[in-house]
């Protein structure tokens, strides 16, 4: 951006800056009138809107893709507590069998909580290979931020973790809570 003297200006158009308080802003256009009889003083705004004017192509990029990460966080836990709960249930009579002899509650649990939270950092990896490839398509879409960021990858890497918690722990739970009597006699 350059600036010109009004006076050396081919345009008959021009911009103010003003960064005095915007309650003196409506003063300003009065000025403007008793000094310029027949202009009109049009897109006025303050220096903080003008920023989010110039920054909302960007942010108007940002929106559908956090969106459709919304999206894609309640699909996938939606299908790993779907697996484990498949898991689990494909496992009942053994798991009343467990329980009925003794097994803790805590170690069924463990099982598998701890069999679904192993696929986790795999698809950690598999994540952030497929972040680091489609990188430069989506490098267009973000406002100063990279998909490699450091802050970012941690940022993903704990979302992942915690969804994941959250969708393994109630079928391991349910499972650990599971009366043996009551597993025992289903067919």
């Amino acid at each position: 951006m350059y600036y010109l003297a009004f006076a050396q200006s081919s345009s008959a158009q021009f911009s103010l800056v003003w960064l005095g308080p915007d309650s003196a802003l409506a003063s300003l256009q009065r000025q403007f009138a008793t000094l310029l009889p027949g202009s009109t003083p049009f897109d006025i705004h303050t220096m903080a809107q003008r920023q989010g004017i110039t920054l909302a192509a960007h942010r108007s990029g940002r929106d559908p893709v956090i969106g459709f990460a919304i999206i894609a966080v309640l699909v996938t836990t939606v299908g790993i507590n779907g697996l484990v709960t498949f898991l689990v249930n494909g496992q009942r009579r053994e798991i009343g069998i467990r329980l009925a002899l003794g097994c803790r509650p805590a170690r069924v649990f463990g099982r598998f909580a701890g069999s679904g939270a192993r696929l986790v950092p795999a698809g950690f990896v598999l994540g952030q290979l497929l972040a680091a490839i489609l990188q430069p398509w989506f490098a267009s879409w973000f406002y100063q931020v990279h998909a490699l960021h450091p802050a970012v990858i941690a940022g993903a890497g704990a979302l992942l973790a915690l969804t994941a918690l959250a969708a393994i722990a109630a079928p391991a739970l349910k499972a650990a809570l599971a009366e043996p009597t009551v597993t025992l006699g289903e067919n």
